[in-house]
């Protein structure tokens, strides 16, 4: 399944995959995006897209891409034309400069799974990340033995 991998401007895409056509960042002004950015983003040949987005940033790019995601998709349904998957996986701001979020997605996505086992594989690794990293957080504020 051909796939794709969109991010809002928060996420820093890792060296090796800065040259996969495969990625798109979508640049914004002033921490400003669109949903229209969002919307031209999904316009590819990909059957698949996996867009990282955050709530917490300034501008709220996960809800700016769920509206980009539901623009698109009901284009496409006006058009009489193939629904596309599209899945936005809303991660932590903090967890994102600590982990590499756009590779978890890639690895995913390799895999060629199904779609809905794609997302599911993509949100256990996050989450794991997530809990070992709030784990390690409260080890760090309640050492044992205190």
């Amino acid at each position: 399944m051909r796939y794709k991998i969109v991010t809002d401007n928060n996420l820093n895409i890792p060296e090796e995959l800065k040259s996969d056509l495969r990625i798109e960042k979508i640049t914004a002004d002033k921490n400003c995006q669109y949903p229209s950015d969002y919307e031209k983003a999904f316009d590819s040949e990909a059957e698949m897209i996996i867009v990282l987005a955050s709530s917490d940033s300034i501008g709220n790019s996960y809800s700016t891409a769920v509206a980009g995601r539901r623009m698109y998709l009901d284009g496409l349904k006006r058009q009489g034309m193939a629904k596309k998957k599209i899945f936005v996986l809303d991660y932590e701001s903090a967890l994102a400069k600590t982990e590499d979020i756009v590779t978890l997605a890639f690895k995913s996505c390799e895999k060629g799974l199904s779609f809905g086992d794609t997302c599911l594989d993509l949100m256990f690794s996050y989450n794991k990340i997530k809990v070992v990293n709030n784990l390690a957080t409260f080890a760090a504020i309640c050492p044992a033995g205190a």
